[in-house]
């Protein structure tokens, strides 16, 4: 089952505020080591449990169908922050409410009957739809989740729950984006969105309705099939499409890089419904003042260029890439400049204000022999294009890929200071470092299990694959094949195995 055919998980958010402060939310710090989304801000909440669906949430003012989520959102809130939002939750004192809330993080006890043993009824009342927002088709791990807003009494102190959170703070929605874009700290994609929102919300009428309104909105366009709006870092937009790319990965991820000076990396998209969702995106983009400098392609393959094409046509924009992707591109493209190694492109200033922002060009073949990754030097994001896959390995297909170049450059990408990585297939991760030293693991381990694989005399490609792919589906066996050609030819490099008319074998 492919990860966009699965259902997806569901989750409740909150948005925490204080009576009377409608701009101002509740975030909470997710400890580094947690696998997901570690070191970020975020609102509360998280994935329903199956008891949720017991809890009685009686005369709600969400919707009767959001009432699991409602639930959840409850449970959450009191997990995470010590909030609980019920009838009957003032009469519960200190002790109680500290074995109450020990007792659900502990899994000795359900919601559902702590609420009962105690006599405490949620107060639905507290809780207001804001929005359903689900994550991507093409996404790894999805989620359904609905997005609450809970206010509160200012009196109420939240209190976070140290194994999974290491802060949490009131902050008004601006203050928030403000430390965001000055590289303070990192902030989940949805929890970007929905504060962008908030802090645009009508100053002058009801922010709360205004921003309701604006949430419902977003959330149904995506529902139709816009490009979710993905920022991990300021001023860097993740837009995947549908492209003709290999499994297991059906997307392709452009980078829309700038605000004032923008270029955009790897359209790779051929359908035009694709295409149309890019520029819906890009029109978008440009509409708050920003101008399209120039496409740029980190390398040839047809699932990085398939749009090329049709946003010159539409924007009237150069393109730019590497001599050798020039050259492999000739009969389709025409490439107006090309990159250097070392070069500096300008983006104007960065998001928070800070002059002379830029991306510096980094040629790192391997992949591709004209494959290039770039370094955008406010925040330290490294845009990876092929280098990396966050979702499998990279195939390495001689004679344009070639393998220790690969390694060599994987090398180069590493000794950069750690970011944030963006791959051309895949989510960004945070720690660039771990991500390449992961990858750099991954293929040390392999070319062990090829050398396993070889004996005294010639072997075949199709006799050394069974035993060095052994962990390799069927239907990949052919791409496996090819990654296990780039392998020996660097074997043979190093003086480990020799090429015969009968295949390799170790030296």
């Amino acid at each position: 089952m492919t990860a966009d055919s699965k259902p997806p998980r569901r989750a409740a958010g909150i948005l925490l505020r204080r009576r009377g402060e409608p701009r101002t939310v509740y975030l909470v710090r997710r400890r580094d080591e947690l696998a997901f989304f570690g070191g970020y801000w975020a609102f509360p909440g998280g994935v329903l449990d199956a008891a949720d669906a017991d809890v009685e949430v009686g005369p709600a003012a969400a919707e009767a169908a959001d009432a699991p989520w409602l639930a959840a959102a409850a449970r959450e809130l009191f997990e995470e922050t010590g909030v609980l939002c019920c009838h009957g939750a003032a009469n519960v004192d200190d002790a109680t409410r500290l074995g109450l809330r020990r007792s659900l993080l502990e899994a000795s006890q359900s919601f559902s009957d702590a609420l009962r043993v105690h006599g405490l009824r949620i107060d639905a009342g507290l809780f207001r739809t804001l929005c359903r927002m689900t994550t991507p088709i093409f996404s790894p791990v999805r989620y359904e989740t609905v997005f609450f807003l809970v206010d509160v009494d200012p009196s109420i102190e939240p209190q976070v729950d140290a194994s999974e959170l290491s802060a949490g703070e009131f902050m008004a929605a601006s203050r928030a984006l403000e430390r965001w874009r000055a590289g303070e700290f990192l902030i989940v994609p949805p929890a970007v969105i929905l504060l962008e929102l908030l802090a645009k919300a009508s100053p002058d009428g009801d922010p709360t309705a205004d921003f309701l309104h604006a949430a419902a909105d977003l959330t149904r366009s995506y529902a139709r099939g816009k490009i979710h709006q993905v920022l991990f870092t300021p001023g860097v937009r993740k837009l995947s499409l549908l492209t003709e790319t290999l499994p297991p990965a059906n997307h392709t991820n452009a980078y829309l890089v700038g605000e004032q000076t923008m270029v955009l990396l790897d359209p790779g998209a051929t359908r035009p419904d694709e295409q149309e969702k890019l520029f819906e995106a890009l029109d978008e983009a440009f509409s708050a003042g920003g101008r399209l400098a120039a496409v740029i392609l980190t390398h040839a393959h047809r699932d990085h260029v398939g749009a090329v094409g049709a946003v010159v046509a539409r924007y009237g924009v150069p393109v730019w890439a590497h001599a050798e992707t020039a050259r492999a591109v000739a009969d389709r493209i025409q490439v107006d400049r090309l990159l250097e190694d070392g070069e500096i492109i300008p983006l104007g200033s960065a998001p928070d204000g800070t002059p002379g922002w830029n991306l510096e060009v980094l040629h790192t073949p391997g992949h591709a022999r004209g494959h290039l990754a770039f370094r955008e030097s406010r925040y330290g994001a490294i845009l990876a294009g092929d280098m990396i896959s966050t979702l499998s390995t990279i195939v390495i297909a001689p004679p344009d890929g070639h393998l220790g170049t690969y390694l060599r450059s994987l090398a180069r990408l590493r000794a950069l200071p750690g970011g944030t990585i963006y791959p051309a297939h895949g989510p960004a991760k945070r720690d660039s470092h771990a991500v390449i030293d992961g990858y750099l693991r991954h293929r040390a381990e392999r070319e062990r299990k090829v050398v396993a694989a070889l004996a005294t005399e010639p072997q075949s490609l199709d006799e050394i694959l069974p035993r060095a792919y052994d962990d390799v589906a069927p239907e990949a066996r052919a791409l496996a094949r090819l990654s296990l050609e780039a392998g020996l030819i660097k074997l043979c490099e190093d003086g480990i195995a020799t090429a015969t008319d009968g295949g390799y074998r170790l030296r």
